[in-house]
């Protein structure tokens, strides 16, 4: 929604975002984990096809962030990336090693 916004508004607002009180957050919680790795790989997908259409000026479409003076769509999807890459690194220590896992 971030970056739809900063391609169709003029420097729009950016909200940061906490999933404390995150009604669909407490509900994604609840869900199997495979209806959630669908739902991400159908919303990642969708993302690419956005990102791989934008023309070069796109990627410099600004946001108005309280924490970021410089946000814009290739901050926003930088930021993205490093941050689901910190989050499957902790998938990663997490998870249970056995024989199977072992490399």
């Amino acid at each position: 929604m971030r970056i739809e916004a900063m391609l169709t508004e003029t420097n729009p607002p950016i909200v940061p975002y906490g999933p404390d009180g995150d009604a669909e957050f407490e509900q994604k919680l609840k869900s199997p984990c495979t209806t959630l790795l669908d739902g991400l790989m159908a919303d990642r997908e969708e993302l690419l096809a956005l990102l791989e259409s934008l023309p070069a000026a796109d990627w410099r479409h600004r946001g108005r962030h309280p924490e970021y003076p410089h946000y814009d769509v290739q901050f926003a999807v930088e930021y993205l990336m490093h941050h689901e890459a910190h989050h499957i690194y902790q998938m990663f220590q997490r998870r249970p090693i056995t024989a199977k896992t072992r490399v």
